[in-house]
C-alpha cells in the first residue's frame, strides 16, 4: 500500500475497473500466464530549459566556447508604477507581489513553462509551446483583474506582458540573447494589465485560442536592429478579432481559478475573502457548439494538497479513475480508454504519470489515442477546503472547451463534492443531454469511501501483477470499508480465479452480479459478456462480444477476451490469434496476450512463430519485471527445446 510519500504507478489497467475471470478448468490450465508486473519505473529527467535576462542592469556572463542555441516563447511580467507604490505602502505592496508572482509561477508550470529568477517586481518564463505562453499569460492577466476589482484603484498592482518567439543562446539554467530582450521590450509597449505578443508569435496564436487581437503595427526598439510587428491581445470583450469569442465576459478559467485559491492562502486578509465571494458570483460561460462526439482523455489529477492521509491513499489516481467511471455514462461521450493511453506512454518510453505534468506529452499521447480532447486537473487545499481545477482543452487546436472547478471542506464526503461538482459543470457546459445514469455520483457508481477506492486500486493492480493473496487481502479491506462497492467484489472474484479458489470466486461473482446498478454502463455492459461466458454458446459469446467492441473500440479487454473465447470455447486458434494481435497493438507491455498468442503458437505446431513472439515482446520499452522476467523464462525453454 502507498506510503506517506509514496511513488504513485499507473495500474495496468484501469483502477477498480473490472475484467472478467476465465472459468478455473481454463484457468488452471493456463497458471503460467501471469501478467506483466507494474513496477514503477524511474522517471527521467525532465527537460527543463529555464532562463535569464539580459537588459540594462543586468550582467551578462561570458559566453561558454560551445554555444547551445534553441528555438523558445518568451514571456516577460513587470509591476507597472512599482516605485509609487513601494513608496506609498512598503509591507502590502512587497507581500501583493510576491503573493502574485507566486500565483504566476504556478500557472508557468501549469502550462508547460519554466519560470526563473525575478528583480522583484518582474517575472522572466520560457515555454516549450507559444499556446502555452500566451495562455498562460491570459489566465495571469483575468485572475488579477478579478483580485484588484476589490482593491482601491490607487493600490491595485498591475502586471504588463510581453511575449515573443525567437532563438535563444542557452547557458546552464539561463537563456540570452535578442529573443529575451524584444520580450522585455513588448512588456514595455503593453498598457498596465496588458498583454503584447510580436508579430511571430500572433501568426503562430492566431486562430487557436479564444482571445481576441488588436494590430499595434511596427515599433521600433530599443536596441533591436529591425522593426518588430506588435499586437495586443484584447482581454475585455467588444473589440473586432480574427475570430469570434464564445466567452461571457467575468467567465473564470482554469488558471484563474487555481490562482484565486493561491492568493487566499498567501494574502490571508479579509480582501482575500471577499475575492472568493465574489468569485462565486461570476456567470457561467455558454457551451460549445456540439459538432462532434468528444472522446476524451483522462489525464492523470494531479495532487498539490499537501495532505498526508490524502497522499497515502492515492487520491490523484483515485480521482483520476472517478473521472474515468463517471464519464462512461454521460451521453454523446467517449472515455479514451486508459489502458490505452498507459500502453502509448511506456511505448514513448515514458510511464502515463508523466501527461499529468507535462502538457506537450500529454497532447502527444492523447492525440495518439484518437482523443480529441483532455481532461486534465489539480487538487490544492485552501485552509480547511480542498480545491479542485480542471480544464478541458480540445484537440489538436488546443482550444480550451472550459474549465470547472469544485470544493470540499467535509472529508467524508470530499470524493463526492469533488468528482460530483466537476462533472456536473461540465455537463451543463457542454449541453449533454440529460440521463438518469449521468446524473449519478461516483459513491453510486463505485463508491464514496476513500479507503474502499485505495483498496480497490491497489487490489487489481497486484491481481494484475500476479500477486493473487496479497490482493484478496486488498479487495477484502476495500469491501470492508463499503461492502456495497460491486467493483471491489468484481476485482475478488477475479483474484479468487487466478489463484485456484474456485468456490470463493464464483461467490464474488455472483455478489458482484447483483451489485451491477453500482457500476457504470460500459461495465454493465461488460458483465453481459461475462454472463455468457459459461453457459456453452459460443456463437452468442461471440455476438454480444463483437457489439461491445464495436461500441468500445480501444478497449483492451474486449480483444483480449474474444481471444479468449475462440481459443477455448470454439478451439480456433488461427481466429484467436486474429483478436490476440489487436490487442496487443493495443498495450504491447500486456504480458498476458504475448502468452496467450505463444500458446496459441505452440498449438499450431508453430515454434518458430512462439519464439518471435516472445522476442518482441522482450524489445518492448518499460516492461513490468514479472512479465519481462516469465517471458525471458519461457524464452530460453522453448529455445532449448527447438
Amino acid at each position: 500500500m502507498a506510503g506517506a510519500n509514496p511513488t504513485l504507478t499507473l495500474l495496468p489497467v484501469a483502477a477498480a475497473q473490472p475484467s472478467p475471470c476465465i472459468p478455473p478448468a481454463e484457468q488452471r490450465a493456463r497458471q503460467e500466464q501471469l501478467p506483466a508486473g507494474s513496477d514503477t519505473p524511474q522517471l527521467p529527467e525532465a527537460l527543463h530549459a529555464e532562463t535569464g535576462v539580459q537588459d540594462e542592469g543586468h550582467f551578462a556572463p561570458t559566453l561558454p566556447v560551445s554555444i547551445e542555441r534553441k528555438l523558445t516563447a518568451i514571456l516577460h511580467a513587470d509591476v507597472k508604477g512599482y516605485s509609487r507604490l513601494i513608496g506609498e505602502d512598503e509591507v502590502t505592496t512587497l507581500r501583493t507581489v510576491a503573493a502574485y508572482l507566486d500565483m504566476m509561477r504556478t500557472l508557468v508550470g501549469q502550462h508547460g513553462g519554466r519560470a526563473v529568477g525575478s528583480r522583484g517586481d518582474s517575472l522572466l518564463a520560457e515555454f516549450p509551446s507559444v499556446v502555452g505562453a500566451v495562455q498562460c499569460a491570459v489566465e495571469m492577466q483575468r485572475a488579477l483583474q478579478v483580485h484588484n476589482a476589490a482593491v482601491p484603484v490607487a493600490r491595485q498592482v498591475e502586471f504588463r506582458m510581453g511575449i515573443n518567439l525567437g532563438e535563444v543562446v542557452v547557458e546552464g539554467e539561463e537563456i540570452y540573447g535578442e529573443g529575451v530582450n524584444i520580450a522585455v521590450r513588448l512588456e514595455g509597449v503593453a498598457p498596465a494589465g496588458g498583454i503584447c505578443i510580436s508579430e511571430v508569435v500572433y501568426k503562430q496564436i492566431k486562430n487557436k485560442l479564444t482571445v481576441e487581437y488588436e494590430d499595434l503595427g511596427e515599433h521600433v526598439l530599443k536596441n533591436i536592429a529591425e522593426p518588430v510587428g506588435v499586437w495586443r491581445v484584447v482581454l475585455e470583450p467588444g473589440r473586432p478579432a480574427p475570430r469570434v469569442s464564445s466567452k461571457k465576459k467575468g467567465e473564470p478559467h482554469y488558471g484563474q481559478r487555481a490562482a484565486l485559491a493561491l492568493m487566499v492562502v498567501l494574502l490571508a486578509g479579509a480582501g482575500a475573502v471577499a475575492l472568493t465571494s465574489f468569485y462565486r458570483r461570476l456567470p457561467p460561460a455558454p457551451a460549445p457548439p456540439a459538432t462532434t462526439r468528444l472522446a476524451i482523455a483522462v489525464l492523470p489529477i494531479q495532487n498539490e494538497s499537501s495532505e498526508p492521509e490524502l497522499e497515502r491513499v492515492g487520491i490523484g489516481r483515485i480521482l483520476t479513475d472517478a473521472f474515468v467511471q463517471i464519464l462512461f455514462d454521460f451521453p454523446n461521450l467517449y472515455v479514451v480508454s486508459p489502458i490505452r493511453l498507459d500502453g502509448i506512454s511506456r511505448s514513448l518510453g515514458r510511464p502515463f504519470e508523466d501527461t499529468g505534468t507535462d502538457l506537450q506529452f500529454a497532447r502527444t499521447v492523447s492525440e495518439k489515442a484518437d482523443a480529441n480532447a483532455m481532461l486534465s486537473g489539480k487538487l490544492a487545499r485552501v485552509g480547511s477546503t480542498y480545491v479542485l481545477n480542471t480544464t478541458l482543452t480540445e484537440l489538436p487546436s488546443e482550444r480550451l472547451l472550459g474549465t470547472f472547478q469544485a470544493q470540499s471542506d467535509n472529508s467524508e464526503h470530499l470524493l463526492k463534492d469533488l468528482t460530483s461538482g466537476v462533472s456536473e459543470s461540465m455537463r451543463t457546459k457542454l449541453d449533454l443531454p440529460a440521463s438518469s445514469a449521468a446524473n449519478r455520483s461516483v459513491d453510486q457508481v463505485v463508491t464514496g469511501s476513500l479507503e474502499a477506492y485505495a483498496h480497490a486500486v491497489r487490489g487489481v493492480e497486484l491481481t494484475w501483477e500476479g500477486e493473487w493473496q496479497a490482493a484478496i487481502a486488498e479487495l477484502n479491506k476495500a469491501l470492508e470499508s463499503d461492502p456495497q462497492m460491486g467493483l471491489a467484489w468484481s476485482g475478488l472474484a477475479c483474484a479468487y480465479s487466478w489463484a485456484g479458489d474456485d468456490a470463493r470466486s464464483k461467490a464474488a461473482l455472483r455478489k458482484a452480479e447483483e451489485l451491477t446498478e453500482r457500476m457504470n454502463r460500459k461495465e454493465q455492459r461488460w458483465f453481459e459478456v461475462v454472463r455468457l461466458w459459461g453457459n456453452g454458446n459460443s456463437a452468442l459469446y461471440r455476438k454480444v462480444s463483437e457489439k461491445y467492441i464495436q461500441d468500445f473500440p480501444d478497449d483492451r479487454e474486449g480483444y483480449f477476451y474474444l481471444g479468449l473465447g475462440a481459443q477455448y470455447l470454439e478451439k480456433n486458434c488461427p481466429d484467436a490469434l486474429t483478436w490476440y494481435e489487436k490487442t496487443y497493438a493495443l498495450t504491447p507491455n500486456f504480458y498476458p496476450v504475448t502468452k496467450a498468442i505463444v500458446d496459441c503458437q505452440l498449438t499450431l505446431n508453430s515454434q518458430e512463430s512462439a519464439l518471435s513472439a516472445l522476442e518482441r515482446y522482450l524489445e518492448v520499452p518499460m516492461l513490468g519485471e514479472s512479465g519481462r522476467t516469465r517471458a525471458q523464462g519461457l524464452l530460453e525453454k522453448l529455445r532449448k527445446k527447438s
